[in-house]
């Protein structure tokens, strides 16, 4: 029960080939941060996507959730460590090209304890733009005040089955450790893996408990079959022991104590101790071997965790495969800003205290129509509206065609599909062009099609009688040169007195050139984005920008949503 397995190097054969299930993955990674002076906030509200799953555990005092940025002295802070984890671990950089599902064979989470920022609005709007930009956390905001332990964590991963999320394999780890996953895919999964007997043992896999239980900190890496899982979970009040603060390595030393009188269930768990494989950072690299070490633990610095990584060649694992439109489908992502601040600080309700809700609209429509979702901050400047501008140039790089979505606007007809739109704009285009009521329908469209492609950049709805400028709370933006050429025109005339599409529809104004480059769209001819006065059943987008105060709007938007969805 006791062994400690090695995969045998020579053999390359894997499991890896062998049909997913339904949803169903290698491994489930859960990273938590739990701190027991953290101040605690009734405010933050937690994220939870039922498409994905990871976590991790463990008390560290060095870390003081309070403090968000970076710290040279106390080592890394809160965003900068788990952006160092997403990219040692997963190879996620930036959520520029993010997963639209994770269809690989692994899911992660970050679990995480709520945050109270006290007065520095600017910390908590940064930790809520983290939050929506990754979907990756999920904040145990139910844990106010109370304490957060291993069990906590295990409690919270058999609640996922309800959302259809199971594993083979879930690997625990602390915001302190590194664990090269690849090696423990390669070790679990191996074909020629045998135990002491040299019997096969992929019959006791689902049973496996692996880690390295009798080295305190060290036992925050584990790794955990399915079957072992829910017998933990069914006997945990059995096992329970206060002289070990981990649930696991309660269980690993309550079985080791009874062995002689233990229950089927908990007979068929296989404990494998590895204090080889699971060791603790001395601040010497040379003191970790690198054929048998599989994770790290008390990790402090980006030093720490870089030396560890490139001395056992640890490489990313991805989540999932690189997205592609389909053959003759231009590539579309859908952008809005994860920075959430109103513009007048009176509001009875604040823009951020709707930040998931209005995320989760546009994230809805993204995943219904396989689009790639970028909520991305890039206000630094004081300039409220002036990240929108910058966040399209980062984002358009990397696609074909990018919609721009504003954090005031509801999307409010979820079965617009852009591919369709477009065609839609090659038929307005064609209609200009063409006065002859007698040309068919189709001649019209491939006139259309032909000027769309050659001379539109930038489509936008058109400014009503009341307004002054054009809203940009929508806006399709093309990858081209000009497109560019435009923004950087844009930037060149940033003023703190004016939003950004008033600099814009100053720029159309004083060069009627860029206009022959943009798709002006009235509302009759295709509601693209409409304020309340405007909007009607069925239209795209419902746009609240004129609103001082709009969240209590959005909200009361959101929730005919839901409802006329339910309904349908």
């Amino acid at each position: 029960m006791f062994d400690i397995l090695r995969a045998n190097t020579n053999d390359t054969s894997s499991s890896s080939s062998e049909p997913r299930r339904h949803r169903r993955q290698k491994f489930n990674t859960y990273m938590n941060y739990y701190n027991s002076s953290i101040d605690l906030s009734s405010k933050t509200k937690g994220l939870t996507n039922s498409s994905e799953t990871n976590s991790k555990d463990v008390t560290d005092p060095e870390f003081d959730h309070e403090d968000y940025d970076y710290d040279r002295h106390d080592g890394i802070k809160e965003l900068r460590k788990r952006n160092l984890l997403r990219d040692i671990l997963f190879g996620i950089e930036d959520n520029l090209e993010p997963c639209i599902e994770y269809d690989r064979n692994i899911f992660y989470k970050f679990l995480i304890t709520p945050y109270q920022f006290g007065k520095n609005k600017q910390l908590y709007r940064n930790f809520i733009s983290e939050i929506v930009e990754n979907n990756d956390m999920v904040e145990f905001q139910h844990l106010l005040g109370t304490n957060y332990t291993q069990e906590t964590v295990l409690n919270w991963v058999k609640t996922q089955k309800d959302y259809n999320i199971t594993f083979d394999h879930l690997v625990l780890m602390d915001e302190s450790s590194i664990v090269n996953l690849e090696m423990i895919e390669y070790n679990l999964l191996n074909k020629g893996y045998q135990d002491k007997d040299n019997e096969k043992i992929s019959a006791k896999l689902p049973n496996i408990i692996w880690g390295n239980f009798e080295t305190p900190l060290a036992d925050n890496m584990v790794i955990i079959g399915e079957k072992a899982f829910k017998t933990i979970i069914e006997n945990k009040e059995v096992i329970k022991n206060s002289k070990y603060s981990n649930l696991i390595t309660q269980a690993y030393f309550y079985i080791k104590e009874k062995s002689q009188t233990l229950s089927n269930k908990l007979e068929e768990i296989f404990f494998i101790n590895d204090p080889e494989g699971f060791i603790l950072w001395t601040g010497k690299i040379e003191e970790i071997p690198q054929i048998t070490t599989i994770g790290v633990g008390k990790l402090q610095m980006t030093e720490d965790f870089n030396q560890v990584t490139e001395h056992l060649s640890i490489s990313y694992v991805p989540v999932c495969h690189f997205t592609t439109s389909s053959e003759g489908e231009p590539k579309i992502a859908v952008v809005t800003s994860s920075s959430f601040k109103d513009r007048f600080v009176d509001c009875k309700q604040s823009i951020i205290d709707i930040a998931f809700e209005s995320i989760e609209n546009k994230r809805i429509y993204a995943q219904e129509h396989r689009y790639p979702i970028i909520p991305l901050q890039t206000y630094r400047r004081g300039m409220i509206t002036w990240g929108n501008i910058d966040t399209i140039k980062m984002t358009l790089p990397y696609y074909d065609w990018i919609l721009w979505i504003d954090t005031n606007s509801v999307i409010t007809n979820y079965n617009v599909s852009l591919s369709e739109m477009i065609k839609k704009f090659y038929l307005i285009v064609g209609k200009r062009i063409v006065k002859d009521d007698n040309i068919d329908e189709s001649e019209i469209y491939k006139i259309g099609k032909e000027t769309f492609d050659k001379t539109v950049d930038i489509v936008v709805a058109e400014p009503t009688k009341e307004e002054e400028e054009f809203n940009a709370g929508m806006l399709l933006f093309k990858h081209s040169g000009w497109s560019f050429g435009f923004i950087r025109n844009v930037q060149a005339l940033r003023n703190k007195r004016m939003k950004e599409e008033g600099v814009m529809w100053k720029l159309l104004e004083e060069f009627p050139e860029f206009k022959q480059r943009m798709l002006l769209l009235s509302h009759e001819e295709y509601p693209l984005s409409a304020s309340p006065k405007y909007w009607k059943e069925g239209d795209f987008i419902l746009n609240y920008g004129s609103e001082n105060c709009p969240a209590g709007s959005i909200t009361n938007s959101l929730k005919k949503l839901k409802e006329t969805k339910k309904n349908s």
